[in-house]
């Protein structure tokens, strides 16, 4: 171990220099747990190790902390076990989703057989479900002014336990003004088949988020491929208890989410050239998964009742019905400025949470189906 510290340090002084002793636009410093790359916007922090105290937690993979170059901290995900639902979890890029164990048209969903799997979560201190395993494959090289490298996390259920049910492999491409990550999803229970039980394991609600606890932003702002605004979110929720005021965007052109400092009342500026914002672009085709899935057996043909009694349509109840597949914000006020907020990017929305709708929750793909996503962070001044 003190061998391979060695050499990591050794990688992070010389891909801090250049060749002719200018200091680069990209930096990196590796750890044992992690990396640090620091570009013009500020330094991006993503783990290799998942972490879990008695109090907080954080994993792998995704940019769990974020600062700008004047020390602004927009991201910091080392805090407390909490759903990536909730916009003060998950950082930028955290990826989970609503698990259960049953069987096709039988399965209703309860504490005993509903989880959240989630890549902030460290599987064994959290039952087997989680993050079970997760490294550096690709160390950091640098391409021209940029540097490239890869993080694999694998997440398993309590029945795979430490085996993996689903692989992400994280690779990243920090340029001096972007941080472009390329995420391959690789579901590993082929049809459900999976882990110590005869129960099959069941996905909804599969997504990546992007979520920001810092910045003084008010809005968030999503926008088409060619820069055209397509929807406004100023809404959110208290400090604590479920956030019944989101906002969803089915823009089928929609591809970028921007934090900044607009309203809601005009859809012109956001505050952007006076203290820059921070863009989330979103790409690949996750939403693939959700035509896969309308192709299997439901876990229950109706919904039933959730843990506050409600039972409702789920909105068709299928995973490829356009009123499920949008984009969604949510935030939580404090004395009328947010504390957190940001997006989630979903192959098919879950409902009202991981008890709700079992009409939207279907096995596991079959074997040999990947899923990519392509993800930018970067600030933006204008």
């Amino acid at each position: 171990m003190r061998a391979a510290l060695v050499v990591l340090s050794i990688l992070s002084l010389a891909l801090a220099v250049t060749a002719g002793g200018e200091e680069p636009a990209v930096r990196i410093s590796v750890g044992p747990n992690g990396l640090a790359v620091t570009n013009a916007d500020g330094t991006w922090t993503v783990r290799t190790r998942c972490l879990a105290t008695s109090r907080r937690t954080v994993g792998p993979g995704y940019v769990s902390r974020f600062a700008t170059t004047d020390g602004t901290v927009l991201v910091d995900d080392l805090r407390r076990p909490g759903t990536l639902n909730d916009p003060e979890f998950g950082g930028l890029g955290a990826f989970g989703w609503h698990h259960a164990r049953g069987m096709p048209g039988k399965l209703r969903f309860s504490g005993r057989n509903a989880w959240e799997v989630s890549g902030r979560v460290c599987a064994v201190r959290n039952g087997g479900f989680g993050v079970s395993s997760s490294g550096l494959v690709e160390p950091p090289f640098r391409v021209g002014d940029a540097i490239e490298f890869g993080v694999v996390v694998r997440l398993s259920d309590g029945f795979t336990f430490p085996r993996g049910l689903l692989q992400l492999n994280y690779r990243y491409r920090v340029e001096p003004a972007a941080v472009r990550v390329h995420v391959d999803v690789v579901p590993l229970c082929p049809g459900g088949r999976c882990g110590h039980t005869r129960s099959l394991a069941f996905v909804k609600e599969p997504k990546f988020v992007a979520h920001a606890v810092g910045g003084g932003f008010t809005r968030m702002a999503t926008f088409r491929r060619d820069g055209s605004l397509a929807c406004v979110y100023v809404g959110g929720g208290g400090l604590e208890g479920p956030i019944y005021d989101t906002g969803q965007c089915g823009d089928s052109e929609r591809s970028r989410l921007r934090f900044d400092r607009g309203n809601g009342a005009t859809g012109a500026g956001g505050g952007c050239a006076t203290t820059a914002c921070l863009d989330v672009s979103v790409g690949g085709d996750l939403d693939d998964w959700a035509q896969t899935a309308a192709a299997g057996r439901p876990a229950f043909h109706r919904d039933t009742a959730s843990i506050d009694g409600v039972v409702w349509d789920c909105k068709g109840g299928s995973p490829a019905s356009p009123d499920v597949r949008r984009w969604e914000t949510t935030g939580r006020l404090a004395g009328g400025r947010y504390v957190a907020l940001g997006g989630i990017f979903p192959a098919w929305e879950g409902g009202r949470g991981g008890y709700d709708c079992e009409p939207l929750a279907r096995p596991f793909p079959r074997a040999g189906v990947a899923f990519e996503t392509d993800l930018t962070f970067a600030l933006a001044h204008d």
